[in-house]
Formats: C-alpha cells, structure tokens, sequence
C-alpha cells in the first residue's frame, strides 16, 4: 500500500481486530458434542461471578469547607464510579431475569450477554467507564484496583 510503517502497523491491527470481532459474532454459543455449557448457561454464570465482584459499600467523601482542586477531581471521580457501579450491578439484574425469562430480552440486554460471552467490555458500561481497550477480565480486575485506590485516596488510614 506504501503506507508509513506505523500507519501499516494500525492498519493491520485494525484489520486483525475486525476479522476477530467477525469470528467473534459468528459463534453460536452451542457445543458440538452436547456436552459443553450452553450460551445462556455461560453467560449467566459470569453475570453471577461479577456481581459478586461488584463493591457493595458506596464510596463517600466528606469535606467540611472548600475542596482543594485535588478533592474536586476526587468527588467527580467517584461520581462517576459509583454510576458505573450502579449501572453494572442493574444490568446484570435484568439480564439474569431475562435469560430465565422473567422480563423481555431487549436488544441492549442481548448486546450486554453477547458482550459478556465474548469477553469484551459491554458497551453501556464502556460509555461510563475511562477509555479502555481490556477485555472484560482484565477490565474488572482494573475496576476493583481502582475501587481500592479510591478508598486510599479518601482515608490513608484504611490501607
């Protein structure tokens, strides 16, 4: 293409992702020999293995008087965690009732079970959460450090 070597190496990675994201979206989610765990079966499993992972205190900072610059970013900060938090935790409610049948499976919570079978990071919990390109795995290990970071920076005292 005589492309620039970086703008080669974007090239072919972004073509390696679609063709990966491709494969990804072609799988039925059944096993052949019938032995396997089904999609849903999956799906609701790691939907549990989260939610358990999920923080359940919500993480407050108190400030009596003006917050330095530092404890404004702080606030905004866990504004923004405890609704990913919020948003993750409600999702993944609905998701279970609708795999067992108790709700209607809409298109979001049906992008949510596809996101989750396939590893990667559901794109409404992708819209709350910092720019990421981690897998669902990595992503939440990273959401628990972040929820450990959060509790330092609020009271050093704790860690």
């Amino acid at each position: 293409f005589g492309l620039h070597p970086n703008a080669e190496i974007n090239y072919f990675m972004a073509s390696a992702k679609e063709v990966y994201s491709g494969l990804m979206a072609m799988q039925t989610g059944t096993s052949g020999d019938g032995g396997g765990m089904s999609r849903d079966d999956y799906i609701e499993k790691t939907a549990t293995e989260i939610q358990k992972t999920i923080p359940k205190d919500e993480l407050k900072f108190l400030k009596d008087g003006v917050p330095s610059p530092l404890e404004v970013v702080l606030l905004q900060e866990l504004e923004r965690y405890e609704a990913l938090l919020q948003r993750m935790a409600s999702n993944l409610v609905d998701l279970k009732r609708a795999l067992k049948g108790e709700i209607g499976m809409s298109q979001a919570l049906d992008d949510l079970g596809t996101a989750i079978f396939n590893g990667m990071l559901p794109g409404a919990w992708a819209k709350l959460a910092p720019q990421t390109e981690k897998p669902l795995g990595s992503w939440m290990d990273h959401v628990m450090r972040r929820h450990k970071q959060y509790s330092d920076w609020i009271d050093p005292n704790i860690g």
